[in-house]
């Protein structure tokens, strides 16, 4: 089944939250065989993971990236077609004075690459985004999915 839903680094986190929130559960449970993940993604929670204390806290998160993870979604390749929509959102940001962080827009570029809601709990971060693209964002945070939550 083609994927419908890109995971941001938040969603995928609250995977391993102490507490996590059962909006994120229940719908990760519901979508799970029409969601995935990026590259960029991907790179954004190992450098997390790798920047903790060596101890059980970061051997954990690595075993639970690598190997849960890598197969549970598919992980989607920032690839040359991301990149040209990446360069052009970035110079559209620019012209409206509100550039974005390089690492979001790459996301943000990989789900309108491959036609993809990406979910997220920082909705605001990608409002410019949304703004100059066909970007489109939900927040599963919420108890409906679309409202906005920072």
């Amino acid at each position: 089944m083609q994927p419908l839903y890109l995971l941001d680094t938040n969603i995928i986190s609250e995977l391993n939250a102490p507490h996590p929130n059962q909006n994120v559960l229940a719908r990760l449970t519901e979508y799970k065989t029409m969601s995935c993940t990026c590259s960029v993604v991907f790179d954004e929670l190992l450098f997390g993971a790798k920047r903790l204390k060596t101890g059980k806290r970061r051997s954990d998160l690595m075993h639970f990236y690598i190997d849960y993870l890598q197969t549970a979604f598919n992980i989607i390749p920032f690839d040359h077609h991301a990149s040209w929509i990446n360069s052009d959102l970035s110079e559209r940001l620019e012209a409206i004075g509100k550039p974005a962080p390089r690492m979001d827009s790459m996301i943000a570029a990989t789900a309108i690459a491959n036609n993809l809601v990406l979910v997220t709990r920082n909705t605001k971060d990608f409002e410019a985004i949304q703004e100059v693209s066909p970007l489109m964002v939900e927040n599963w945070f919420m108890k409906g999915g679309t409202t906005s939550e920072s």
